[in-house]
């Protein structure tokens, strides 16, 4: 089957906008944890978060990974996926693990935490 010009430039624009389609940002609120994204280890997700969330709790951190109950925008900050002034990033849910590092990064402290987490997530 033959194309004419035109009708392959339309096709081939029309494949590149369907790439280019992406997801809208889960808006998030400074207290929301890692509790509020659903999914098994592996999903991503793609959140906005508002500025100055600096005053939740966060556990672990030191490797990137943090537990399923800490603040994902404060973590953010903490792991520099986006300023204290707020911004977009990609969150990605991890499998359980016992022990968590705290860390300072960011002006942001994170605590230590060992105990069984089912699920951690990761920027």
């Amino acid at each position: 089957m033959r194309l004419r010009f035109g009708a392959a430039v339309v096709l081939a624009a029309s494949l590149l906008l369907l790439g280019c389609k992406s997801e809208p940002a889960i808006f998030l609120g400074c207290h929301d944890t890692g509790e509020k994204l659903p999914g098994a280890p592996g999903t991503k997700f793609k959140v906005q978060c508002p500025q100055l969330c600096t005053q939740q709790r966060v556990w672990g951190g030191a490797d990137n990974d943090y537990t399923i109950d800490s603040s994902i925008c404060m973590s953010a900050i903490h792991h520099g996926a986006v300023p204290a002034a707020g911004g977009e990033t990609t969150v990605k849910i991890g499998t359980g693990k016992d022990v968590f590092k705290g860390s300072t990064e960011n002006g942001i402290t994170t605590a230590d935490w060992k105990g069984k987490v089912d699920k951690t997530f990761s920027f």
